[in-house]
């Protein structure tokens, strides 16, 4: 005779209890008709090495990976991303931005930020002076003060100006060392010897990560909430077998104790 046991049971009782109550939460959609001027958009940027060391030394909201950052502005009448990326800074799509990079279920690895109520007037302003460094060149040394913009200057710059020129995010020393050996990362040495520039190590910058971390802004969307709801799914995909194994064992115990019952009758 088969028996539904105690183990069984605990996981049956686990899976829906964790299950009803995360999924009583609001897990929000990200829909690009909810962007507004001045939204910061953070990105897990998938580009190799250099990402990857760039994400090890700098931490952002919750300990997501963050190695890029883009603008939400306005042209036309129509919404952009505007980033320094590639060349120089330029316009893209929101679609085009989004689907750069996704998790394995097709989820854009962004992370929506829009600033405080108040300080809603210099986000809006900030967007109208991002628009004025548009084809700036981009900034592959890193260095700061030149003419040109790395991702998290160009936000830098834009909601300094937009803040009266008094700064809105701050700076801190950039550092390029591994923080598990202290050394340099093979990568960026590599990178900077082909610019045949030193390493600015411990130099004055700025890095999307840390902007992320920032008192000044909301998340209102996070993919890592969206893998949440994945992982949910499939967790009640996994309910839903228990359920019907705990169904089968009940049905097969009648079976069993009605043959016992009508066995001992016999006797």
């Amino acid at each position: 005779m088969r028996l539904f046991t105690k183990k069984a049971i605990v996981c049956v009782l686990f899976y829906f209890v964790t299950i009803n109550n995360i999924f009583a939460q609001n897990i929000q959609i990200l829909n690009i008709s909810d962007f507004r001027e001045g939204d910061l958009l953070f990105q897990d940027l998938d580009c190799g090495d250099l990402c990857d060391a760039i994400e090890k030394v700098t931490k952002g909201n919750k300990t997501y990976n963050i190695s890029h950052v883009g603008i939400v502005v306005t042209r036309n009448d129509s919404i952009f991303i505007e980033e320094a990326l590639g060349e120089k800074v330029r316009l893209t799509s929101p679609s085009a931005f989004l689907q750069r990079s996704v998790t394995s279920s097709g989820t854009p690895k962004i992370i929506a930020s829009r600033t405080k109520p108040a300080y809603t007037g210099s986000a809006g302003r900030a967007a109208k002076e991002a628009l004025k460094y548009l084809n700036t060149p981009y900034d592959d040394s890193f260095e700061p003060g030149d003419s040109k913009l790395y991702c998290s200057e160009l936000v830098y710059y834009s909601f300094k100006t937009a803040n009266y020129s008094r700064e809105f995010f701050p700076l801190h020393n950039m550092t390029f060392h591994d923080p598990e050996t202290g050394a340099t990362f093979p990568v960026w040495t590599e990178y900077f010897e082909k610019l045949h520039l030193p390493v600015p190590e411990g130099k004055t910058g700025c890095n999307p990560a840390d902007y992320s971390v920032s008192d000044k802004l909301d998340i209102y969307f996070s993919f890592a909430g969206q893998e949440t709801s994945v992982q949910l799914q499939e967790q009640k995909q996994k309910l839903n077998v228990l359920q019907e194994k705990e169904e089968q064992d009940k049905t097969e115990r009648k079976s069993d104790n009605k043959q016992y019952n009508q066995t001992i009758k016999n006797n």
